[in-house]
């Protein structure tokens, strides 16, 4: 893993990405034929929606990346990596962040997550397994908030949601999070064990990425704390969301449809969750409104979640390199 990786545009011209995209708007197309509606209707909706309260959910949600960069400091924090200089500043990591899942939302398998561990690898900051590690983690404290929350608000939902759809995906949330908490305990068990078997090159990446995992579950007070911050404001985008839309929905249905959105974005089948969240979050919102008024609805959430961050990532991943070079400059500059 402290080899070459492939760049992001290599991996943008990848036959996978071409399928994983067509399936993606497969599933878009029979969401709008299953509402019995069409794409043109959909945005007539939204252009009936308050401005104002749509333009808070936009600020509400990237807001979400400052918090981010703020985590990952603190996680990077806690790795001393001989001949690392050190992490950037947060607001320098919220813009990788930002890049990276700009190519989530373009390539399949959340591949945009190994871009950042490949930015730091590449300023010096830490070495690509280390930095892996602290994403790991990061993804797996994501995991942990958002099956807790999916599982309180499921309470509230019993009576007026079947309760079949609510094991459902409670089922997938907690399925995922037992998964990603068995795996990294057999990662640290059988580490020893594993390395020992291995030749040497990757025996040291398989303990780099280790170290990375295990600095990265330091500082736990701080990290969930920004890690609740960060799904309240997920949250708090789809709220605003409906009201912008003018859709009464309770707020536990809200938080379920906002973090089951989550859930289903952790299944690497189509970049982003593309076809597959609107399907999952228009369904879950029929539940309480029309179809066809859960899917506009979804619709509209993702074009914040998803569509802007296309128009927005890709800026931050062209700064995100600028910022690279500076780094990289800068050092040589300083070396004697």
């Amino acid at each position: 893993m402290n080899g070459p990786v492939p760049e992001l545009p290599q991996l943008f011209r990848s036959w996978r990405t071409y399928l994983s995209l067509a399936i993606g708007f497969g599933l878009l197309l029979a969401l709008f034929r299953g509402a019995g509606i069409s794409p043109i209707e959909a945005l007539r909706a939204l252009g009936n929606a308050n401005p104002a309260l749509f333009l808070l959910a936009i600020v509400v949600y990237y807001s979400t990346f400052p918090l981010r960069g703020l985590r990952w400091r603190v996680v990077l924090g806690n790795l001393s990596t001989p001949g690392a200089k050190g992490p950037p500043g947060p607001w320098h990591l919220a813009v990788v962040i930002l890049a990276s899942w700009f190519a989530n939302c373009l390539l399949p398998a959340k591949l945009g997550d190994l871009y950042r561990a490949y930015h730091l690898k590449r300023n010096g900051a830490s070495g690509f397994s280390e930095a892996a590690g602290t994403v790991l983690v990061e993804r797996l404290l994501d995991l942990t908030v958002v099956v807790t929350a999916l599982a309180i608000s499921a309470v509230f939902l019993i009576g007026s949601v079947s309760r079949r759809t609510l094991a459902e995906i409670g089922g997938l949330g907690l399925l995922l999070l037992l998964i990603a908490v068995a795996g990294v305990g057999l990662f640290f068990r059988l580490g020893p064990r594993v390395r020992r078997r291995l030749p040497t090159r990757l025996a040291d990446i398989y303990l780099r990425l280790e170290y990375g995992t295990r600095a990265g579950l330091k500082s736990l007070p701080v990290t969930l704390a920004l890690t609740v911050a960060v799904w309240a404001c997920e949250v708090s985008r789809l709220a605003l969301v409906t009201q912008a839309l003018g859709v009464k929905i309770t707020p536990p249905m809200v938080i379920f449809a906002a973090l089951a959105n989550s859930v289903l974005t952790t299944v690497p089948f189509t970049p982003g969750g593309l076809g597959l969240v609107e399907v999952g979050v228009a369904g879950l919102l029929s539940l309480a409104v029309p179809l066809e008024v859960g899917v506009t609805v979804a619709l509209a959430d993702r074009l914040i979640s998803y569509w802007s961050l296309i128009l927005s990532g890709l800026p931050a991943y062209l700064l995100s390199g600028r910022l690279e070079a500076r780094e990289v400059a800068a050092d040589a500059g300083r070396s004697p």
